[in-house]
């Protein structure tokens, strides 16, 4: 009798420990089920956002494009053709020009050098 009072003590102490563990196990899978639940809506929520912001900037992108486009033609057409290629024909000529004349001014210069350098030889 002794014996199966103790056993039967040793089972009551082991299952209010079961018993707590259970508690205590239960309490942790709601708190995690809780912020499981909360970052699964903080996902969607940052997907959602994350979503408006890029059709914001696509817009702001398609927007842009069709400024640019319409800017680059009303440049196109604020000067005529003709005007242009002539501007940029005189612009070409005056580019061969200056080039030509740094070309002979670096010409003249090697050659005042050298005459130097010679009269220094004379000199000698």
């Amino acid at each position: 009798l002794a014996e199966m009072t103790r056993k039967m003590t040793v089972l009551r102490v082991n299952e209010k420990s079961l018993t707590r563990r259970y508690t205590t196990m239960e309490e942790m899978e709601t708190s995690l089920r809780k912020e499981n639940a909360r970052l699964k809506k903080d996902i969607i929520d940052m997907e959602k956002s994350v979503a408006e912001r890029i059709g914001y900037l696509q817009r702001y992108k398609e927007m842009a494009a069709f400024k640019i486009s319409s800017l680059q033609k009303a440049l196109d057409e604020s000067v005529p053709q003709t005007e242009l290629e002539l501007a940029n024909k005189q612009y070409t000529e005056l580019t061969e020009k200056y080039r030509d004349m740094l070309e002979r001014e670096n010409a003249l210069v090697a050659r005042t050098e050298r005459a130097e350098s010679v009269e220094e030889e004379n000199k000698c």
